[in-house]
């Protein structure tokens, strides 16, 4: 890359707020993770890393880019293409869905406290809370269980998001490159990366999936790396320890992750983009 831009990845407290136009404030969330990246083609902007605890806390996030990225293209909408062992696709009830309907974008306050104690704990509503407020546009899921289908879900506003689940990374990869989506958010939960069925903190008997195989999906040489990148607009990262065996587990996951796509400054490493 021709241009370098101090870069990193901090850690940031619950109680930090700084001013960003057009919202009161912009607060971040307990035990997350955030970088800068420099996006791969419009290198005079920037996009943000987030890495988290619980998978619900990338609701925050995708609100947040979405709101930004709609202050300069209006009614744009990502795709979200996500990584994860379970679905998390439980839909709002009706009573969420008014919570939701009463959310105040504009206040990234109030969105954090829904955030943390408003949405579901099992962190499995986040998705298609987000899609009934037409912060996500279609779905799609790459698996570790289950059939491939295709669904829809009518968000708050009555449109149509496609649900799109595949267990095979192929077809999965496939998907995304004939769609050819120009705004995606990337998100993926480490237990994706971990062989069977996970009972909340299990430690026994846990198998993470070897670097080789891990380095095979998350491969920035691959054309469906070299596709996607170009076109991310975020990237949120799930840990889940407890769904991982452990603590130890996800974050040798992450570090075999960051390491594909990242220098030790948090820099994407050299890729020839098509």
């Amino acid at each position: 890359m021709s241009k370098t831009k101090p870069a990193g990845i901090f850690l940031s407290s619950i109680n930090q707020c700084i001013e960003i136009p057009k919202y009161r404030t912009h607060t971040r969330l307990e035990h997350t993770l955030k970088g800068l990246l420099i996006h791969r083609v419009l290198e005079e902007r920037d996009i943000e890393l987030a890495i988290f605890k619980d998978h619900r806390y990338s609701f925050f996030d995708w609100l947040k880019w979405t709101c930004q990225l709609r202050q300069t293209q209006p009614g744009v909408t990502p795709t979200l293409v996500t990584i994860d062992w379970h679905r998390d696709l439980a839909p709002p009830s009706e009573d969420e869905r008014m919570r939701l309907n009463d959310l105040n974008q504009q206040n990234l306050n109030e969105v954090r406290e829904f955030t943390l104690n408003e949405l579901d704990a099992h962190n499995d509503g986040h998705l298609l809370s987000a899609a009934w407020l037409n912060l996500i546009g279609d779905v799609i899921l790459l698996k570790n269980y289950g059939m491939d289908q295709k669904d829809s879900w009518m968000d708050g506003d009555g449109q149509a998001h496609l649900i799109l689940e595949f267990k095979d990374f192929e077809a999965f990869s496939s998907e995304v490159l004939q769609r050819n989506d120009q705004h995606i958010y990337l998100d993926i939960d480490l237990d994706y990366f971990i062989h069977n069925k996970v009972s909340p903190y299990q430690r026994k008997d846990v198998q993470v999936y070897s670097d080789e195989r891990i380095k095979s999906i998350i491969n920035p040489k691959n054309q469906f790396f070299q596709h996607l990148l170009p076109r991310l607009e975020g990237i949120t990262l799930a840990r889940e320890p407890r769904y991982c065996g452990g603590v130890r587990n996800s974050n040798h996951i992450l570090d075999v992750i960051l390491n594909q796509l990242f220098t030790k400054q948090l820099e994407w490493k050299t890729l020839a983009i098509n």
